[in-house]
């Protein structure tokens, strides 16, 4: 297996980053998901034990504007289990229904067995008992060591009611990273480039990635769209070359 592969494997992600001084960054892909479960507190301190510089992670809004640690908008049947200790027979109900003390009660600390996202990581090892975390509490894991944080706001330009609109998600997100003393140790992430050019009104010392997927299955890019992508908050890929 080849090194590049071997990091996908343990949910890794190795990025080159250009500066005075040749720097290597090697970010925890949902805190590491190969080694423990993805988005967990197990996760990103799993991540920090074997010395990323960077936790990546995903963020969803719940109910009550609580920013929380999950790559998806409804809970997910490959992840969770409900309080009665099952998993999920089907996806939902979505994160934005639920208030930060109702997604309490779900359990991902391990992958559906069944599921064939499982196979996908065989090294992963369960933690039963993770709930899904308020990003505050992640960030405050960079209290005492240098640690990025890379954080991707989940939203589309289809998303309705499953997500705040743009310009108040991105005031979550700044807000509480000031709060947390990390403006210079942020990135902001995203396919709909929204609350990118949102952070960069409220907080241009942010740093943003424009995020963006080109597939015959998945295309944020839109080549063909007639007055540019919905995903790219009105930049037009014609405007600049193609």
């Amino acid at each position: 297996m080849s090194v590049r592969r071997h990091w996908a494997a343990l949910g890794l992600i190795a990025v080159a980053v250009a500066s005075a001084a040749a720097e290597f960054d090697l970010q925890g892909h949902r805190g590491a998901r190969g080694l423990a479960p993805e988005n967990t507190m197990a996760a990103f301190q799993r991540a920090l034990a074997i010395g990323v510089t960077t936790l990546e992670t995903d963020l969803v809004v719940t109910r009550d504007g609580v920013l929380v640690t999950t790559h998806d908008l409804l809970l997910n049947p490959d992840l969770v289990r409900g309080p009665d200790g099952k998993w999920l027979p089907a996806k939902g109900p979505p994160v934005r229904t639920l208030s930060f003390a109702d997604l309490q009660k779900y359990d991902v600390g391990r992958i559906n067995p069944a599921s064939a996202y499982a196979k996908q990581f065989p090294e992963q090892q369960p933690t039963d008992g993770q709930q899904i975390p308020a990003l505050a509490d992640v960030l405050a894991l960079g209290a005492g060591n240098p640690v990025r944080f890379n954080l991707e706001t989940k939203i589309t330009p289809g998303n309705g009611a499953d997500t705040p609109e743009p310009a108040a998600f991105a005031r979550l997100v700044v807000d509480l990273v000031r709060a947390a003393g990390m403006t210079r140790r942020v990135t902001g992430q995203s396919f709909d480039w929204r609350t990118l050019v949102e952070v960069k009104k409220l907080a241009p010392e942010i740093p943003t990635a424009c995020l963006t997927i080109e597939t015959s299955s998945n295309d944020t890019v839109q080549r063909q769209a007639t007055g540019g992508s919905p995903w790219h908050a009105g930049l037009r890929l014609s405007a600049h070359g193609g």
